[in-house]
């Protein structure tokens, strides 16, 4: 073998063992590179992590309350419906009452009686619940006379 030929090994030689130190040095780089971001990564996992538990218990404790609002909503429906089915059976009684007065007293017709029969007549309109108002636009009585017969009539009922 002449001189220049192994010249030329050495060439391919050096060229070859220069790419290999290249590559692992970028190798070298890559793997110091990877951990490094390991650490953060990991530093950002953690963090990721404790912010996904609190969003979990988050979501937890906001549909528990929203199970305990919805239910407290059943609830109070229920109650207005059922005050609701008691106003509608107030209001039929009152109704049946009111005709029965207008029966008693036909065409609005002033209540004309004995005394005695007068304060039974407004004795009897205040127990079947209708106001003042009412039992004098029905019997042509001064509202301040069926106050009097009230009160008198309470505390009667006292004492």
């Amino acid at each position: 073998m002449n001189a220049q030929v192994m010249f030329v090994i050495q060439i391919i030689a050096d060229l070859l063992f220069c790419l290999v130190v290249v590559l692992l040095l970028a190798r070298l780089k890559r793997s110091l590179n990877r951990n490094k971001t390991t650490i953060v990564d990991k530093e950002r996992l953690a963090n990721l992590e404790e912010l996904i538990s609190r969003s979990q218990r988050d979501s937890e404790d906001f549909l528990h309350k929203l199970d305990e609002s919805l239910q407290k909503f059943q609830q109070t429906a229920t109650k207005i419906e059922a005050g609701e089915g008691r106003l509608k059976t107030l209001l039929k009684e009152i109704d049946e009452k009111a005709r029965l007065l207008e029966e008693d007293n036909p065409a609005g017709a002033s209540y004309s009686g004995r005394s005695g029969d007068h304060y039974q007549r407004v004795v009897d309109f205040l127990q079947s619940g209708l106001s003042i108002d009412e039992i004098a636009r029905q019997t042509d009585i001064p509202a301040a006379e069926i106050a009097l017969i009230s009160n008198l009539e309470k505390r009667k009922k006292q004492g």
